[in-house]
């Protein structure tokens, strides 16, 4: 019985973390989409974990981000689709995936939130449509 207080203990506890992990990036997500929106890409580079920062410049991103933006026009607010909160070596990770009704076709994103020190960074950031597909 003791044992199984224990192992209770634990899973409540670990759920209380998965779900703050799991608000802290979602309200990361809508900053993002804010200064998505504001045509803010430098900020949300400067923002950024390591990872993507060694994967692209700061030129690279915000032209990406542009070209992004120019061709899906506006997009409404985003739909959740998934998340998972995975804990490992590593660290905490989040992972989120969204749809939006853009003015030029639908964008899928997924993005990757690296909790550190209590604070969700930007660790990945991927985006479909076949709108991007043409120039």
């Amino acid at each position: 019985m003791r044992l199984f207080a224990i192992v209770l203990l634990g899973m409540l506890l670990c759920g209380c973390s998965t779900q703050k992990d799991f608000q802290q990036a979602e309200r990361a997500t809508d900053e993002f989409h804010m200064q998505f929106a504001k045509g803010s890409y430098g900020e949300i580079y400067d923002a950024s974990d390591s990872a993507i920062k060694t994967s692209a410049t700061r030129e690279q991103m915000i032209a990406m981000l542009q070209r992004v933006n120019r061709k899906l026009g506006a997009c409404g607010d985003p739909q959740r689709q998934s998340f998972v909160v995975n804990y490992n070596t590593s660290g905490t990770f989040v992972t989120m995936v969204y749809t939006r009704k853009c003015a030029n076709g639908q964008l899928e994103e997924n993005f990757i939130w690296r909790i550190q020190d209590g604070k969700p960074i930007l660790y990945g950031y991927h985006f479909n449509s076949p709108v991007l597909a043409t120039d």
